[in-house]
């Protein structure tokens, strides 16, 4: 019954925004001005964030106490960077990176995703030509991948180069665009 009470509230309170004819692009949005919003502003923000990653998954809900972690990291990650866009510092506190194709339509980039340098990939995906995606539970800074072009990358990120007929590049995973 809480649940249901507690969705209702948050149904209402947000109903109060959307006639407010106010966009924030997260994108360009500083981690200072996050730092500065009101508690009620970031718990909107946060259910909305928390419906965005849950889009990553497939799944249709919000969960709240994962809206409060997100709120939580978020705010920890802005007050080292101040400076850094909120997009940027919500990539890195959970774990969220973009990827995409540049190659032509008609070939395919095959990516993995490494742990270490010698350790295998725990992440292996396809993207057609142009394409992009949204990968989680990457280590921003930290994990490496290997992007192939027609081709699947090793099964060691060390092993990563171009080979005869097919291009291939190493790279570390940032919280940026990963191509």
């Amino acid at each position: 019954m809480k649940s249901v009470a507690g969705a209702i509230w948050i149904l209402v309170y947000l109903s109060q925004f959307a006639f407010a004819q106010q966009a924030i692009e997260l994108e360009t949005l500083a981690c200072s001005q996050w730092t500065s919003l009101n508690p009620e502003a970031k718990l909107y923000l946060g259910a909305w964030l928390d419906g965005y990653s849950a889009s990553l998954l497939q799944k249709l809900q919000i969960d709240f106490y994962r809206s409060s972690d997100i709120i939580s990291k978020l705010s920890e990650k802005c007050q080292g960077s101040p400076a850094a866009p909120v997009a940027t510092a919500y990539r890195e506190a959970m774990g969220v990176a973009q990827f995409g194709c540049d190659a032509s339509a008609s070939d395919t980039c095959w990516f993995s995703v490494y742990p270490t340098a010698t350790a295998p990939a725990t992440v292996n995906f396809a993207l057609a030509g142009s394409q992009r995606t949204l990968i989680r539970q990457v280590k921003i800074g930290n994990d490496l991948y290997c992007v192939c072009i027609n081709g699947l990358p090793p099964s060691i990120y060390s092993q990563c180069q171009p080979v005869p007929g097919r291009w291939c590049k190493p790279a570390s995973v940032s919280s940026n665009y990963n191509n």
